[in-house]
């Protein structure tokens, strides 16, 4: 189930994003709540890697995604 803001802009990725990040909720292993489309601190020339995921201990809204269970 994906979540969005009502006044989100996404991102042309953004569904790629989540289809790839989707297993990961599945897999009991990786112990996650939800995916985050939001990053604060996400933007050209704050990142050194675009592709790099990073774990939580808090929960950016605005679009993310959880699992129905």
């Amino acid at each position: 189930v994906i979540m969005l803001e009502e006044d989100l802009e996404i991102a042309p990725d953004f569904f790629d994003y989540f289809a790839a990040t989707a297993p990961l909720l599945d897999d009991p292993a990786e112990n996650l709540l939800g995916v985050s489309a939001w990053n604060d601190n996400g933007q050209e020339g704050h990142i050194k890697d675009p592709a790099k995921l990073y774990r939580s201990d808090f929960f950016p809204g605005l679009g993310w995604m959880m699992n129905r269970a």
